[in-house]
């Protein structure tokens, strides 16, 4: 009852301000201390929130000439918010909307911050204002878009919201593994050539290490702990992601040959149908050794056999060259497979050269 009293003073207030502006013309003036023209003028100017299609977000413009940039902006709220859901955990809350301000510097140093408007005691909204949109930085506002939902999933969870503070590489793995196949197949790529020719990392390494994880390691981390281990279950995996955790407990509870394993593996995953990069080239052709015995070449025929599906049609070529140069092995001997492995060597030097220069190969398009 009194929420409903603020509003409708609220409400009552407004119109008055507004038939105030509208017979200006018919009254004199307002005494100095009366009514704020100049704020009253900028508030009628003010485009109404847009909200998105789920009720979830409201985007606001504080200035008329930036209006048009609450759609964009909106749409790729609405995206990070789709991202976590399908990933991970519903997100959003239309009881308690997330606000976007759009602001109106044009020389921002800082180009995104959030805050928490409070309107009473029942209700508390946070608000990520974005000074500057023509220089916002589009990763700094994901996270803050993904940590308020999450934030609001807290509240939705316990009743209230929580002082808690996730470590910022958690959040961030969290937040790039809803990212989908695209990113994660670049980020695999990155994460290769960051270690190079070491040992993948370790679980303790990730998360008892002197210094944080990448966020390729943070995100193929999470991947894993949300689809491969016990925290699957849809109830352990709300309580990793909103309540704190002990490193050390994770450690008791995660098998880390199995994490090493399935992150090698990943390297044969199909992340984008029709392509392949530069670097996952040089990795696969690195594994194609000359076989010291038959074991080998039967092993090598498999491993070439698979990493054909779902590739394009040039390397497809390739792989059918290398295949031919093995079978000759098992059938013929070493002399044989090396005439054949000569051929497929010209014709992987040739792939390579288009690799370097394009970065990756990818199936073109029926006309």
């Amino acid at each position: 009852m009194y929420r409903c009293a603020r509003l409708l003073c609220l409400c009552l207030s407004t119109f008055a301000l507004y038939s105030a502006k509208a017979d200006e013309g018919n009254v004199p003036p307002p005494p100095k201390n009366g009514i704020n023209r100049e704020a009253l003028q900028r508030v009628k100017e003010m485009s109404p929130p847009l909200k998105t299609a789920s009720g979830t977000i409201y985007v606001r413009s504080l200035s008329s000439d930036r209006a048009t940039l609450r759609r964009p902006i909106a749409t790729f709220a609405e995206r990070v918010e789709t991202q976590l859901k399908k990933t991970f955990l519903p997100v959003g809350s239309d009881t308690f909307p997330l606000l976007i301000e759009i602001g109106t510097q044009t020389n921002a140093v800082t180009t995104l911050e959030r805050k928490r408007n409070v309107l009473d005691k029942d209700f508390s909204q946070l608000v990520i204002h974005i000074p500057n949109p023509d220089t916002v930085d589009l990763v700094l506002l994901r996270e803050a878009i993904g940590e308020a939902l999450l934030r609001e999933k807290v509240r939705e969870h316990s009743g209230h919201y929580t002082d808690y503070s996730w470590e910022r590489w958690w959040l961030n793995g969290v937040l790039d593994a809803a990212r989908g196949s695209a990113w994660r197949a670049e980020a695999y790529d990155r994460l290769w050539t960051a270690f190079g020719n070491r040992p993948l990392p370790t679980l303790k390494e990730i998360l008892t290490g002197e210094t944080p994880p990448s966020r390729e390691t943070a995100a193929f981390f999470a991947n894993w702990l949300f689809t491969q281990t016990p925290f699957k279950n849809a109830d352990r995996r709300l309580d990793l992601l909103l309540r704190p955790w002990s490193p050390e407990t994770l450690l008791k509870t995660l098998d880390n040959d199995a994490w090493v394993t399935w992150l090698a593996e990943q390297d044969n995953v199909i992340f984008v149908p029709g392509v392949i990069s530069h670097a996952q080239f040089l990795r696969w052709k690195a594994r194609l050794v000359t076989p010291r015995h038959q074991k080998d070449a039967m092993r090598l025929t498999r491993f070439i056999s698979r990493s054909m599906i779902g590739r394009p049609k040039a390397f497809c070529d390739l792989a059918e060259a290398y295949l031919d140069a093995y079978t000759s092995y098992l059938i013929k001997g070493i002399a044989a497979y090396q005439t054949k492995r000569n051929k497929a060597e010209a014709l992987a030097a040739e792939l390579e050269a288009q690799l370097t220069r394009d970065g990756r190969l990818e199936t073109q398009p029926e006309p």
